[in-house]
């Protein structure tokens, strides 16, 4: 096939060489074993105990290693590490989910200083510069969120102190009128307007890929704190971006985004005394199940712009029903979203989904004998055909990139919470 395509375009296609196949298994406590292993074998971790860090991913193209070192990346991983330690019993995991936020903490990725007007926030990525310049939402979001939930798991007191730190930098520069956010802020913006004109002047993102991992940050900073700014805010975004549906803006897809509000929905519920935030959480899981495959995966519906196809933070499909599962950004979270749906509802659909979602990750895993790809999970898989691939549409992170935290930690925290029958917000 490939020796094909490149005789009728001419183009010298070469192929990785290695073995790439789905494991075909459907018990999670395999699957997430097989992650541990990746994790220690891939190269994505320096130090096999996360003493120098975590790489970003493995490249789509290339099949090199990213050695970019990403807090939200660190923060996924030190949850999934949490998590399997607690499960298993083995001292590793939680050895490794402390040396990680040890990492961030000890090179300078949170702006500590109190007379910053990035203080509390984290840099995106290793970025030179002594004080953050792109602080994106949700990256920072993910870091305050793990963090306080890694507070109030383990005692660890530079985890509330920190969390609580990026929380507030987080509310501070939150609309207060809609609950909402810019999807990024620089340095130089805050330096020049400041926080409290940054929260009422720049105009809100809305996109659920960005706003709904704050919100349920703030969930776990009232949870910490026992203040209702924090769930006060939450329940005020949630409830305009459900009531302005039509008005929602989405990068890769409408499944990949709106996957994202399920995750804190389910808690922001049972606060929620007008019952819309019940009603949209019905919406969206329905509007998902609609494009369920019988692979099991939600395959990706509705590119809100099919001609990026080709550039850089777009979708690896371009229309309705090509059969594309995306574990970059739809399956990988609604894994963990939907099990969390169900611990707050007791809706026995969010449970099947759940059920679903997890036969479908632990059944596509890879087995590989190149330990840059046992045991991780690709973004794109073409489920009518059974095997990896996809529209190559995003030319950052295209359909062979495995990701350590946003997908590989992701997908393996969420198969944990099964495993233990417990919720993130408990």
């Amino acid at each position: 096939m490939i020796s094909a395509l490149s005789e009728q375009t001419g183009i010298p296609f070469r192929m990785w060489g290695q073995e790439i196949a789905a494991s075909g298994e459907t018990e999670p406590a395999k699957a997430v074993a097989a992650s541990v292993d990746w994790f220690a074998n891939s190269g994505m971790l320096p130090e096999r105990d996360g003493s120098a860090g975590l790489y970003e991913n493995i490249h789509s193209v290339t099949a090199a290693l990213s050695r970019d070192r990403r807090p939200d990346c660190h923060a996924h991983a030190a949850l999934f590490f949490h998590l399997y330690g607690k499960y298993s019993g083995d001292e590793y995991g939680e050895k490794v989910s402390r040396n990680l936020m040890e990492y961030l903490f000890a090179n300078g990725y949170q702006e500590t200083s109190p007379e910053s007007p990035s203080y509390g926030f984290f840099k995106w990525y290793d970025f030179p510069a002594e004080q953050p310049d792109q602080m994106f939402t949700d990256d920072n979001a993910w870091v305050c969120f793990v963090l306080l939930y890694l507070y109030r798991k383990t005692g660890v007191e530079e985890y509330g102190r920190r969390g609580l730190m990026t929380a507030q930098a987080l509310l501070a520069t939150q609309n207060p009128d809609t609950g909402l956010r810019p999807n990024v802020l620089t340095g130089s913006q805050l330096a020049a307007i400041g926080r409290e004109r940054a929260s009422r002047e720049l105009p809100p993102s809305m996109n659920p890929h960005f706003e709904s991992i704050a919100h349920a940050a703030f969930i776990q900073a009232y949870l910490v704190t026992g203040e209702r700014d924090y769930l006060d805010t939450a329940l005020k975004g949630a409830l305009y971006l459900l009531a302005h549906d039509r008005e929602l803006r989405f990068m890769y897809s409408r499944t990949s985004g709106l996957n994202r509000l399920v995750l804190p929905l389910g808690f922001l519920a049972k606060h929620d005394r007008t019952g819309e935030i019940a009603a949209g959480l019905e919406r969206i899981t329905a509007y998902l199940l609609s494009h369920k495959h019988a692979a099991g995966g939600i395959q990706e519906a509705d590119n809100p712009d099919p001609n990026r196809f080709g550039k850089e933070d777009a979708g690896v499909f371009l229309f309705n029903g090509e059969g594309i599962a995306d574990q970059l950004y739809t399956n990988n979270f609604l894994l963990m979203n939907s099990w969390e749906a169900w611990k707050a509802t007791g809706d026995k659909k969010y449970a099947e989904l759940y059920r679903s979602l997890s036969e479908f990750m632990c059944r596509i895993q890879i087995r590989s004998s190149d330990q840059r790809f046992n045991g991780g999970w690709m973004r794109a898989y073409d489920m009518d055909r059974d095997e990896y691939f996809g529209n190559n549409g995003d030319t950052g992170w295209g359909p062979y990139c495995i990701e350590s935290g946003w997908t590989s930690a992701i997908a393996s925290a969420g198969l944990l919470l099964g495993l233990m029958n417990e919720s993130l917000f408990d």
